[in-house]
């Protein structure tokens, strides 16, 4: 991970390490990372089977039979993460959730309107031996629902065409 950087002071470095022991690889961090993953599965039920909750979470209706039925399949889901500080209570610190809309994990990011590019921001993708692979994507946001914006995506991988809702 070296190429990582915060204004040119690397946020990765392998300077430092923790030896676990197996007991404690088990114990204090898969055991709690799959009680979490778990519980977080558990509140996502919850929210989806609640009309409710579904709208506290401002989720919009029209959306509703989309998210139910992604939920149902069991697409992929947003990715999270978590930090702790190792102790035994292994207290969380923060809590990351994040779903990448442009570009891979939200790196190398140009969006374009009317032939120009209104946005743009460099990543490290292509830095790990894949700049062959490329990904365009082009959206097209459709009417306000209340407070909210509905957005259907569709992403040219490698020169094959792919639309998210079909």
């Amino acid at each position: 991970f070296g190429f990582h950087t915060i204004d040119n002071e690397p946020y990765w470095t392998e300077d430092h390490y923790y030896h676990f022991t197996l007991k404690q690889i088990e114990e204090h961090i898969e055991a709690p990372t799959a009680e979490i993953h778990q519980l977080s599965l558990q509140a996502v039920e919850q929210v989806i089977n609640s009309d409710e909750l579904m709208a506290k979470f401002q989720i919009p209706e029209a959306m509703w039979s989309l998210v139910r039925g992604s939920w149902q399949r069991r697409d992929p889901s947003l990715y999270s993460r978590l930090d702790f500080a190792y102790d035994p209570q292994a207290k969380r610190l923060t809590h990351y959730v994040m779903k990448p809309i442009f570009s891979r994990e939200g790196a190398n990011i140009s969006i374009h309107k009317d032939g120009k590019v209104v946005e743009e921001v460099d990543g490290p993708y292509g830095e790990e031996g894949y700049e062959e692979d490329y990904v365009v994507q082009q959206y097209t946001p459709l009417p306000k629902i209340g407070d909210s914006h509905v957005l259907i995506g569709s992403w040219l991988v490698n020169d094959t065409f792919d639309q998210y809702f079909n």
